[in-house]
C-alpha cells in the first residue's frame, strides 16, 4: 500500500509516465528500437539510458533510507558519455525489459517512501517526479517513431 504522505501529484505523475512507457515499449519491433531518437542515440539505447537512471535513483533512494540523506553531486554529461559505449552494446529486448522493471521498481520505491525522507530529498532539489525524465526521452522517441512514418 503506498505511503500517502507522499505528495499524489509524485505518484500520479509517475503512474502516468509509466503507463505511457508500457504502451510505448509494446508497440516497439527491433527495426524500430535501432531507429535514431536523440543525439545519436538509438531507441534502444535511450531505453536503456533511461533504465540507468532509474535504477541509479533506486539505489539513492535504498541508501537513503538506510543511512539517512546525503546530498551528492554527479556530473550528468561525464555520467551519459560514458554510459554510451556500454548502452551501444544493449540489445533492444534488453532495453525494452530492463526500462520497464526500473520503472516499475523506482515507481513503487517513491510510492513507499517515508514523508521525512522524501521532504528531505525535496528540499535539496532531488526530484522523486520521475516523470520528467521519461516524458523528455518518451517525447523524443515518439518523435522519431512519428519521423519515420512519415519518410523524414
Amino acid at each position: 500500500m503506498p505511503n500517502t504522505d507522499v505528495p499524489d501529484d509524485y505518484v500520479t505523475n509517475n503512474r502516468k509516465s509509466r503507463e505511457r512507457l508500457l504502451n510505448l515499449v509494446s508497440k516497439l519491433s527491433d527495426h524500430s528500437l535501432k531507429r535514431i531518437a536523440n543525439h545519436g542515440w538509438t531507441i534502444a539505447m535511450t531505453l536503456a539510458h533511461m533504465a540507468f537512471y532509474d535504477n541509479y535513483r533506486l539505489e539513492q533512494l535504498r541508501r537513503w533510507e538506510q543511512t539517512g540523506f546525503n546530498e551528492v553531486k554527479h556530473d550528468t554529461d561525464a555520467i551519459n558519455s560514458g554510459l554510451r559505449p556500454l548502452l551501444e552494446g544493449v540489445d533492444g529486448g534488453t532495453a525494452t525489459r530492463c526500462v520497464v522493471s526500473a520503472a516499475q521498481a523506482i515507481d513503487q520505491q517513491i510510492a513507499n517512501l517515508n514523508s521525512e525522507l522524501a521532504n528531505e530529498i525535496e528540499q535539496n532539489g532531488r526530484a522523486l517526479d520521475r516523470s520528467r525524465h521519461r516524458n523528455e526521452h518518451l517525447d523524443e522517441i515518439e518523435h522519431a517513431l512519428t519521423s519515420e512514418t512519415q519518410g523524414t
